[in-house]
């Protein structure tokens, strides 16, 4: 999945929910310096969807797998296989 169609399925935070980074998605994508670079360029309210996205799975099978579709996902962005729309 594309960066621009997993943040587009993406519902939106709950007023209440955390902003902080988990840690996994941290420290995935600080282990890959185009997911860093992608990441850093996203709108604040696009990190904070990507963010929330991650945040809130169930199960942490789940979470493992959002973190990777993520952290792919920006990755291809970087390198240029997907238009920075967000």
């Amino acid at each position: 999945m594309d960066l621009q169609n997993l943040l587009a399925n993406m519902p939106e935070p709950s007023p209440g929910a955390s902003a902080e980074m988990p840690l996994g998605l941290g420290m995935r994508i600080a282990q890959d310096p185009r997911a860093l670079e992608a990441f850093a360029a996203l709108s604040e309210d696009a990190r904070k969807k990507l963010i929330g996205y991650v945040g809130g799975a169930a199960t942490g099978d789940e979470a493992k797998e959002r973190v990777r579709a993520a952290v792919s996902a920006l990755s291809r962005r970087a390198e240029g296989e997907l238009p920075p729309q967000f």
